[in-house]
Formats: structure tokens, sequence, C-alpha cells
């Protein structure tokens, strides 16, 4: 029988060297377990890992505590299969939280829902840009250790668009005849338009599950990198009298992408569109299948992904759909 060695806290920069060569973005990681990111003052983070006998890493992962809360969460989570050093991960996360008052645990959640959170359950042997990454074994392991399911969400896979749904074409020619503005993001005008689609989006996320607000300088400093991510003539900008009343934000599937030439030239033509951030003012009734219509022109007959949906079946172009790939957040009371 193996020996494990599990460590939390402060780690010393070995223990953080190899906490960090099992991280995906090491960058991001480093800095929020030290507790210089930009959104750590919004949490406590602290590290777990799990060593076996010959010091070499089997699992971490990093458990976050809001202050006057009694939820935890697990985010960051990497592991081998290794259901024993799992065992001894987790039931040291749960004790170290039970200790500070936390009675329900979390996860996957990096920290923040603006970090990333959720864990893949199939279709692993297909990737899109912003998805959830892990290996199969990953929800066995969160099972075994007595998490559950308890919020789902799935991404649609559309084939190439043909043809146009008439009632969503109409739709679009009303409001663009009534003097709403569609408008793609500029660089110019990047970071005033984040501060336009902070105010929108934050009102129209709050709902959603496990949501932590932000303020608009720590939104626009987390997200000022895109401009250099997106293809800014795929985006979309609906105003009406001068103000926002809609958002769809794709990105260029770089899933694929090999190389910094491969990069310009998925960022100029995308292959496929990931359509990952919209929504649309709930004062502006039918704006949302005008969206939905130049989402299809946007395809320009290529192939896309409606994503990270929570809990809603699709209300446009469900003919096209032709894979779903689905999601979970998983919870246990401790």
């Amino acid at each position: 029988m193996k020996n494990y060695n599990c460590v939390f806290g402060r780690l010393d920069p070995a223990q953080t060297k190899k906490f960090l060569s099992m991280s995906k973005n090491a960058e991001t990681e480093k800095k929020i377990i030290l507790n210089r990111h930009i959104l750590s003052r919004y949490f406590r983070a602290v590290p777990f890992a799990v060593f076996d006998e010959s010091g070499e890493i089997v699992c971490r992962l990093i458990l976050a505590l809001y202050p006057d809360e009694d939820k935890a969460y697990i985010g960051f989570f990497e592991s081998l299969d290794d259901s024993a050093a799992c065992k001894i991960l987790f039931t040291a996360a749960e004790n170290y939280a039970k200790k500070h008052g936390i009675k329900k645990i979390l996860g996957p959640y990096n920290c923040s829902l603006w970090l990333g959170c959720r864990m893949k359950l199939d279709n692993f042997d297909d990737t899109y840009t912003g998805e959830p990454l892990n290996p199969p074994h990953y929800p066995r392991l969160w099972q075994e250790n007595g998490y559950t399911i308890c919020e789902k969400y799935h991404s649609n896979i559309y084939k190439k668009p043909e043809g146009h749904n008439e009632k969503c074409r109409q739709r679009l020619e009303y409001f663009k005849n009534n003097g709403y503005i569609f408008k793609t993001m500029t660089k110019r005008g990047f970071k005033r338009q984040l501060s336009e689609l902070y105010a929108l989006l934050t009102r129209l996320y709050s709902t959603f599950p496990e949501y932590r607000h932000i303020t608009e300088d720590d939104f626009i400093r987390l997200y000022s990198p895109l401009k250099n991510m997106l293809c800014l003539k795929k985006t979309a900008l609906v105003y009406k009298d001068g103000k926002l009343a809609a958002f769809m934000i794709p990105f260029p599937d770089y899933s694929k992408t090999k190389g910094l030439f491969g990069f310009y030239m998925t960022r100029k033509d995308p292959e496929r569109l990931i359509f990952m951030y919209l929504g649309a003012d709930p004062g502006h009734r039918g704006l949302g299948s005008a969206l939905a219509e130049t989402m299809r022109n946007m395809q320009e007959g290529k192939t896309s992904v409606g994503a990270l949906i929570h809990g809603q079946k699709p209300r446009y172009y469900s003919e096209l759909i032709e894979n779903t790939y689905n999601y979970a957040l998983l919870c246990k009371d401790i």
C-alpha cells in the first residue's frame, strides 16, 4: 500500500513548482495561491496537494472561502486516476472547511465564477475554446468522495446552417427598422464597450448559480486581454436610445490551432465560433430571436457551439443541433 503526504496552506518553492506542473493556466494559479490575483481580495484561497512516497504530486486543488459564508468551493482540481490519494485530498479539504464553519462544498469552481467552473461529463474526445477540460475519470473521483450533481449545463454543437428561420429574420428586420443599432466591438472602443457590457452582463448573470459580484474596474482588468483573442467583426452589441440592450460575444475556436500564424488566421477567419457570452435586456422582448438570426449570419456557413447553457432547452435553430455535451457543478454537505 502506497504512503501519501498531504500538504496545504503555504507551500514551499519545490511544492509550488510541482503544484503548478499540473496546471492548465499556471500563471493564473500562481497568482491565486500567492494572493496576487485581480480577484484575490474577494476570497481566501488555500491550496492542497497530495504527494506520493517519491515526492511526486498525485492530485491537488484550491479551496476558496468567502467572508461570512458557510459554503466553500473546490477548484483548480487536477489528479491522476488514484482513488486513494483523492480520498486523502478531499478529506483534508473538507476537514479544513469544517474547522472554518463551512457546511457545504461545491465544485469544480475555480475560486470565482469569473475564472471558470463546471466539470465535463461526456464527449471527452472533442473540445472547444473556453470549455471546462478534464479527463473522463474526474466525475468518478468526485462521486467516490460523496459529491453529487447539483447543477446541470450543456453545450449545443450546431452544424452548418442552411437557409433562415423566417420568424427570426423578420424580428431582426423589425428591430433594425425601429431604432435599434447593431454594432461590433472595436479595438479603439474596447474599454468603453467593456464598461457597457459590465452593466448589463452583471445584471443578467446575477441569477446564475454561485454568482459573485466584482467591481467594474476588476471586470475591465480581467477581460481587457480578450481584445487580442476575439474576432471583433463577429461580435454584436445592440443599442436602443444610446443604451446597450443586448450583446453577443463569440470566441473563435482555437482548439486545433497551431503556432502564432495559425492563431492570427483563426482569429481573422474562424472555422467554428463559440457563443459563450450573450444576453438581452428583458425589457426588449423579442430581441433574443433577432440575436439568433445575427448568430446565424455570423456563422457564414460554418459550424458553431452554443456554450455552457444552464438548464435551458434551445429556443432557436434546434434543427441544426448535431450533438450536445454535458457539464455539471457537484456539491456535498459536510
